[in-house]
């Protein structure tokens, strides 16, 4: 037998260690410590890949409309691409906080805002273009006044 202590070595019915004085009782009383269980892993504090969606969860669509929000916006119209740009913002967000369905919510209204700007801005340059042609049209030569 060996001294767990020390490693002194000792005759087997030793009560205590001659070499360091631990006493042997206490060791072979206390039962052995349960093997701890392995250390897991830390995640990391700052992932870039977007979290894995529940099964249960329905699958959405993992395209923000931020670009597209953003040309409707300065090309179109400005009024109602804010609310595009806006909700698009937050597509990426709740996906990161894991609120899949409030991602999907603000990426159908996102895309929704952005065809209804885009859709209102065609129709109002067909509008003035129209208008510039009959206004145009009657000061050159539709025209005759009296």
């Amino acid at each position: 037998m060996f001294c767990p202590r020390c490693g002194a070595e000792l005759p087997d019915n030793a009560l205590s260690c001659n070499a360091c004085g631990a006493s042997l009782r206490e060791e072979a009383a206390a039962p052995e410590p349960a093997s701890a269980p392995a250390p897991q892993p830390i995640p990391p504090q700052y992932a870039y890949d977007t979290p894995q969606q529940p099964a249960g969860q329905p699958a959405i669509n993992s395209t923000t409309y931020l670009v597209f929000a953003i040309l409707v916006t300065v090309l179109c119209c400005l009024p109602l691409g804010i609310p595009a740009i806006v909700f698009a913002t937050k597509i990426s967000s709740a996906q990161a906080a894991g609120d899949f369905l409030g991602a999907q919510d603000a990426a159908k209204k996102s895309k929704m805002w952005s065809i209804i700007a885009a859709v209102s801005g065609v129709v109002a340059s067909i509008l003035i273009i129209v208008f510039y042609v009959v206004i145009l049209g009657a000061a050159i030569g539709g025209g005759y006044y009296y």
